[in-house]
């Protein structure tokens, strides 16, 4: 896992940074205010990291209101008791 010079990991593409995000969310349990709520371009490195500032992500708060993250959610519990 390649890392940036602020310590944050590097996502390639603003596509990736976003997938991994929402990957996120369906993964944890992050209470709105408290996890990564978008993507940005670092200027350092000059590619794609997560940030808790800001407006929240279109995707992600796509996925959040269509319930799509409630369910991927649910499936991954299910998936541990197997």
């Amino acid at each position: 896992m390649e890392r940036c010079s602020t310590g944050k990991k590097v996502y390639y593409t603003k596509q990736d940074a976003e997938d991994a995000l929402i990957e996120a969310w369906e993964r944890n349990t992050y209470r709105l205010g408290g996890g990564p709520i978008n993507v940005y371009q670092c200027q350092d490195c000059h590619f794609y990291h997560w940030t808790s500032q800001g407006q929240m992500n279109e995707r992600l708060n796509h996925a959040l209101n269509d319930g799509s993250i409630a369910r991927a959610r649910e499936a991954n519990r299910w998936r541990g008791k197997l």
